[in-house]
């Protein structure tokens, strides 16, 4: 315990109870524990601040590995639809979203679509990709 002025101080009480005692002291000085009570929530923002942005690389993190590991064990896809308009075959949705969803889900991720708009003419639909830890790439 460590004594200041009036107010005894208990490591172990933490900053509230600090601030709790100090409320309780009519000789303690009000600007004083304003600016105390100020720069505690301050380095509680902080705090705060840096764990989300530790949760959140922790997240991109497992997202980048889960999705190096699934990456290896993606099938090729038959073009199996033909664009007689265009002369060109290509990989229907259906066939792809089967061939490669189980891998989506055992390595954590799901996908969904939105449709953003129309631009040019043509139907703009974006595709997020989400892990189970949160993160997220469109």
């Amino acid at each position: 315990m460590q004594e200041h002025g009036a107010i005894a101080v208990k490591q172990e009480g933490g900053m509230m109870a600090v601030i709790e005692r100090m409320a309780s002291n009519d000789s303690v000085n009000v600007d004083k524990m304003e600016r105390i009570v100020a720069l505690h929530m301050q380095m509680v923002e902080k705090q705060y601040e840096f764990q989300e942005r530790q949760r959140k690389e922790d997240a991109r993190v497992a997202y980048c590995e889960s999705f190096a590991e699934m990456q290896g064990k993606l099938p090729s896809v038959v073009k199996g639809k033909e664009n007689k308009f265009a002369q060109y075959w290509y990989a229907d949705y259906d066939d792809i979203r089967k061939a490669v969803n189980p891998l989506l889900l055992e390595n954590g991720f799901s996908m969904t679509h939105r449709n953003d708009g129309i631009q040019d003419g043509n139907i703009i639909v974006a595709t997020r990709l989400t892990h189970r830890s949160g993160h997220f790439e469109e």
